[in-house]
């Protein structure tokens, strides 16, 4: 399991993109959203940053990627608890969140929308999260016995951006 973790002004466009109906979404859990439409849960995420106008970048936006070889074992339920377990170890709570499943990739993977402003104003925090997320991962891929590679053979480089690519051009040279 690889956490792929982005940082964003907006809830808008993350909001569109994970609830696409042709990535055949299926929303799985959220907490503290009104589900009528997409356009409330937007509206829903921006009320609660507006208890907090100090941050510039509310939107989290996680996306928990897992091996082709474990789409057997991955139950909804599953992923949903994988979700949670992995919000509650990086410090993510009494916030708004939704977790999606997509279905347009070979791998099983779930999308994490999460409002980095808390139920009472407070800003949750973003430091070193790439290295917390990474501890993390690899400790839910062994509770969970999911599929570890055993090297770098599946990687799928040309889709890598910024920092991993410059470290796979590096590995392959």
């Amino acid at each position: 399991m690889i956490a792929k973790i982005v940082k964003g002004k907006c809830f808008r466009g993350v909001v569109n993109y994970v609830l696409d109906e042709k990535k055949g979404t299926e929303l799985l859990s959220s907490d503290g959203l009104r589900l009528k439409d997409t356009e409330s849960i937007i509206q829903s995420f921006q009320s609660q940053v507006e208890l907090n106008q100090r941050i510039t970048k509310p939107v989290y936006h996680i996306s928990l990627d897992f091996s082709a070889n474990d789409k057997a074992k991955l139950t909804n339920e599953l992923m949903v608890e994988i979700g949670k377990s992995y919000m509650e170890k990086m410090n993510i709570d009494e916030t708004q969140y939704l977790i999606a499943r997509h279905y347009d990739k070979e791998h099983p993977h779930i999308h994490l929308v999460i409002n980095r402003v808390d139920f009472n104003g407070n800003t949750i925090t973003d430091k070193n999260d790439r290295i917390r997320s990474e501890r993390i991962c690899k400790e839910l891929t062994r509770q969970h016995q999911l599929y570890w590679a055993k090297g770098k053979e599946q990687v799928k480089t040309h889709r890598l951006k910024g920092a991993d690519k410059t470290k796979y051009e590096i590995y392959e040279a």
